[in-house]
This record gives structure tokens, C-alpha cells and sequence, in this order.
């Protein structure tokens, strides 16, 4: 009984843990999120929760990111779909393959962010039948993989519609930067200057939080 009265209490707190590590990442305190979501884990792995750990491994990924430790993110978002047991909840799994193709983005490896950006739409289904959040960052990353390739047309397209889509304060922003982005490759140095303003005062506008 005292063993079964540790776990119930402990799993509590890994969930804690796990929504004050997303606070923080909002606000950019991401030291203090990789405290927080490393005693999430450790909590889960302690009491064999499956979903629990993988939705502990998949934040914990997203800090990595954050924080440049690509190596360790790879390394926990793989382990996230390890163990997320035989029930697959798709935001998690989603949130894995957005996560890993933000890393191979980074990377400049573009056909492996392709491929797990293809998985993480699968995942999160279409447009309206998940979070708006996920969809702002499957959005984004589309955009900032067409510019990447060079194909600055399609880049500068995806930017836009996320934009007339009514895109959140930061999301508004990095597609403005996307944008401007594009209007450099194709040297209308003006045009980007201007996707530049509009990004900043995008920048000021109150953020939302995932899953809002």
C-alpha cells in the first residue's frame, strides 16, 4: 500500500513537472524547463508510466532543441516512440516527428525533415481536427523547408497564408521572417525589409499558448 500511495503521488507531480516545463518554455526560460521536464522523466521512469514517459521524453526533446543539444533531442524523441506502448495518442507521436524534423532542418538535412514532416501531418491529421498550435508549427516548418531548398516562390506562398490565416504573435513573426527571406533570394531587397517591419510589429503582439 505505501509503494501504490508513492506512485499515485509521484505521477502527479512528473505531470507538473511536464505543464510547468511548457510554461517555461514559452518564456523562454528554457534552463529552467530542462530542470523541470528532466525530474518529469526521472519521476515517470521511476513508476512505469508508458504514455506519461513518452510525453516526458517528447518535451524533454523540445527543450533539446531550444537549447542547441540536438544529439541528446534526437536521442529522447526516439526513445518517446519507444515507449509509447501500444496506444498511439496522436499529438504525441505528432509532436516526436515535428520535434525530429525541426532537428534535421537544422541540420540541413532536407529530405529527412521532409519525410518526418510528412509523419508529423499524418499524425496530427488534417487542418481543424487538432490543436491549432500543432498546425501553426506544421505550417511554419513547410514554409521554412520550401525557403531552405530554394524554392522561394513556395516558401514566400506558405508565409503568406499563414499570415491571412490570422498566425499567432510568434508564428506571424517567423513567417514574416521566412518571407523575408524569400524576397532576398530573389534580391527585392525592399520587399524584404518591409516583411521585416511587419514581423516585428507581429513580434508585439500577445502570445498564445500550445493547445489555444
Amino acid at each position: 500500500k505505501l509503494v501504490t500511495g508513492v506512485q499515485t503521488c509521484a505521477l502527479p507531480i512528473s505531470i507538473v513537472c511536464g505543464n510547468q516545463a511548457n510554461v517555461m518554455m514559452l518564456e523562454h526560460r528554457h534552463d529552467q524547463a530542462l530542470a523541470l521536464v528532466e525530474r518529469g522523466v526521472s519521476l515517470h521512469e521511476a513508476h512505469g508510466s508508458g504514455h506519461g514517459l513518452a510525453v516526458a521524453l517528447a518535451t524533454l526533446g523540445q527543450v533539446c532543441v531550444r537549447l542547441g543539444d540536438l544529439q541528446r533531442a534526437e536521442s529522447a524523441l526516439h526513445r518517446a516512440l519507444e515507449v509509447r506502448g501500444k496506444i498511439l495518442f496522436r499529438d504525441t507521436t505528432g509532436a516526436v516527428f515535428d520535434s525530429l524534423a525541426q532537428i534535421h532542418l537544422i541540420r540541413g538535412q532536407y529530405e529527412h525533415a521532409a519525410e518526418y514532416l510528412a509523419r508529423a501531418s499524418e499524425a496530427y491529421g488534417t487542418y481543424g481536427q487538432t490543436s491549432p498550435w500543432y498546425e501553426w508549427s506544421i505550417r511554419l516548418l513547410s514554409a521554412r523547408l520550401a525557403g531552405r531548398r530554394g524554392e522561394s516562390t513556395d516558401a514566400l506562398v506558405r508565409a503568406d497564408e499563414m499570415i491571412a490565416a490570422g498566425a499567432p504573435a510568434f508564428d506571424a513573426l517567423q513567417a514574416n521572417l521566412v518571407a523575408a527571406e524569400a524576397r532576398l533570394s530573389s534580391d527585392r531587397v525592399e520587399e524584404a525589409g518591409e516583411r521585416m517591419a511587419a514581423g516585428a510589429e507581429a513580434g508585439h503582439r500577445p502570445a498564445s499558448a500550445p493547445g489555444t
